[in-house]
């Protein structure tokens, strides 16, 4: 994690909201503020997540426009029963918007 958290402070201006999934002390490492109110977003990728729960957290941070983001699949998100509605959604947006800077 200190290396997201470098690389942000590095690539990112400290006034500028990001968006760190799925976690959340990332945002207190790199000392930036969330692009969000979705800090926490475990529950809308295990087994309990629903594509209706997913739709706002998605909304939003479509609206808030991040100038970073960091997303790390977490083995939760790939348990039997888990919607993959959010993870399928963030990888190609993610690759789409932002520079891969960390290996």
């Amino acid at each position: 994690m200190p290396e997201f958290a470098a690389a942000s402070r590095s690539h990112v201006i400290r006034t500028a909201r990001v968006r760190f999934w799925p976690e959340p002390e990332l945002l207190f490492y790199a000392q930036r503020v969330s692009a969000t109110r979705y800090i926490f977003l475990f529950p809308l990728s295990g087994p309990t997540g629903t594509r209706a729960k997913n739709k706002s957290p998605r909304d939003e941070i479509q609206r808030a426009a991040p100038a970073a983001a960091v997303f790390v699949p977490n083995d939760l998100f790939f348990k039997p029963g888990s919607d993959q509605y959010f993870t399928d959604w963030s990888c190609p947006t993610c690759s789409k918007i932002f520079i891969r800077t960390l290996g």
